[in-house]
């Protein structure tokens, strides 16, 4: 059992977040194919399903910001109306990219002679996932930090 990358995506050295933003995701070809027991297809549809309900619950939400951005700018003028556009936007763009990883799961479990091909897909994608999470973090935590500077200097000064 081998799996084939193509050259051209292989990423050199040991960068820990594994490529850069948007780059393509890796597509695996196989030979000698390895297909998963049932066992194994029942714990990734287990997987695939978790996702999916995450997933849809984030992009619910999306929904629910989004509808609180329309309250806010009813009752307080829109002060909070950026930060419920933002909310709803990343968590659309996480819950889909979520449903989208979900699906490659699942098609590990339901099709027949391409499991590690789908699992490569899957894999690559919820790389991207986490890529994109780790990214929100770090904006996320530099906001704070600029947040609670900028309220240091006014106490202070």
């Amino acid at each position: 059992m081998s799996i084939e990358l193509d050259s051209s995506l292989v990423q050199q050295g040991g960068d820990f977040t594994g490529g850069q933003f948007g780059s393509e995701i890796p597509t695996a070809t196989g030979s000698d194919e390895y297909e998963f027991t049932t066992y194994e297809n029942s714990v990734l549809l287990t997987l695939a399903g978790r996702m999916k309900i995450v997933g849809v619950v984030s992009v619910v939400f999306a929904l629910v910001q989004t509808l609180a951005a329309v309250v806010l700018v009813r009752f307080d003028g829109g002060a909070g109306l950026l930060r419920s556009i933002v909310l709803a936007l990343l968590s659309s763009i996480l819950g889909a990219m979520l449903l989208a990883s979900a699906k490659e799961f699942r098609a590990i479990a339901t099709t027949e002679g391409s499991d590690l091909a789908h699992l490569m897909n899957a894999l690559g994608r919820l790389s991207q996932f986490f890529l994109v999470q780790a990214g929100l973090i770090v904006v996320g935590l530099g906001v704070m930090a600029l947040a609670l500077f900028v309220l240091l200097m006014a106490v202070g000064g």
